[in-house]
């Protein structure tokens, strides 16, 4: 179960980061109406297809975790009509285990929207779906996702496993239908 966060909890997330939205390629891409997305291990070229992301430097059989304090996922709409509203879902999880010295949480906004907070108890590895509305305003649409944490653990430093790689979140998949 996670708890929502206000600003003032996530006080030492960097806004800025090496790893930004230019880094992201100009190849076409998108995912149509009624697609949902797996994040994790696929066939060569099969995410690359739907989605964009920077900041997500490691992909295994659960989804793509974010490893820096500012990762981006960029992807088109596709085959929507203007004015239409659908709903955009994104699976998530954590990397919160009980060794970790504070329980995880992270601030994820789309198109420049403002931030949603989301924030898990120590020790939660709840998976969360996050249901977000987008208007489509012509017959293809940007989407361009952004998250922040303050809360990047390194398992290998933990203890517990042989990654040395910083985790915070995991995006598992990502869903996109009419909303209703």
């Amino acid at each position: 179960f996670f708890k929502q966060k206000t600003a003032y909890e996530i006080v030492d997330c960097d806004w800025s980061s090496d790893v930004c939205s230019s880094d992201l390629g100009q190849q076409s891409f998108g995912i149509d109406v009624g697609a949902v997305v797996p994040l994790g291990n696929q066939p060569a070229g099969v995410r690359e297809a739907s989605v964009q992301m920077a900041g997500f430097d490691r992909v295994d059989r659960v989804g793509s975790w974010l490893t820096e304090p500012v990762g981006h996922l960029k992807t088109e709409l596709c085959g929507t009509k203007a004015g239409a509203r659908y709903r955009l879902r994104l699976t998530l999880h954590p990397f919160n285990p009980v060794e970790g010295p504070r329980p995880q949480s992270v601030a994820l906004r789309v198109n420049g929207g403002a931030y949603r907070l989301l924030g898990w108890e120590p020790g939660s590895k709840e998976i969360v779906h996050l249901d977000t509305e987008v208007v489509v305003v012509s017959g293809s649409t940007p989407l361009h996702i952004e998250l922040c944490t303050d809360t990047l653990m390194v398992p290998k430093a933990l203890g517990l496993s042989p990654i040395d790689k910083p985790l915070s979140v995991c995006l598992t998949a990502l869903a996109f239908q009419p909303w209703g």
